[in-house]
């Protein structure tokens, strides 16, 4: 049997103990680490075992992650992960994507610019051409078909 050095066992071991991120994509969000690598980041930091760079290279995590938990652990106390607060709600409301679609009905090939200026001028209501765009989407994909 092959022996490991003290690094390798403990790269190992912290990847074993990291939580796996879902994908990013498609509306699925990332996992928050483990307490199990919250507590072992603020204990190596407590003993001077390295920088903060140092303990996520260290972990594997990004130095964000180590600066984000030391200064949460120091203000609350908290190694917990900040609560996910859902999606915020879409900035056009029904109304206005009705206003959207009809426009949409009477003539598709109308430029998203366009319709953020007709949103404007009868709704005042100021989106940007993304957000114009990820509203007519969703909308094209809960469509229930006739």
């Amino acid at each position: 049997m092959k022996t490991q050095s003290h690094g390798e066992r403990l790269k190992r071991l912290t990847f074993k103990c990291r939580i796996c991120f879902s994908e990013i994509h498609h509306g699925l969000r990332m996992r928050p680490y483990s307490e199990d690598i919250r507590v072992r980041v603020i204990h190596s930091y407590e003993n001077h075992e390295g920088s903060q760079r140092q303990i996520a290279d260290r972990f594997q995590v990004s130095l964000s992650f180590v600066r984000d938990l030391l200064r949460r652990f120091r203000q609350t106390g908290s190694i917990a992960p900040k609560e996910y607060r859902g999606r915020t709600t879409t900035k056009i409301d029904d109304e206005s994507l009705q206003l959207l679609l009809r426009y949409l009905d009477q003539n598709p090939g109308l430029p998203l610019s366009y319709l953020c200026t007709r949103l404007i001028q009868e709704r005042q209501l100021r989106v940007s051409r993304a957000t114009l765009w990820r509203a007519i989407q969703k909308h094209r994909k809960t469509k229930t078909p006739k």
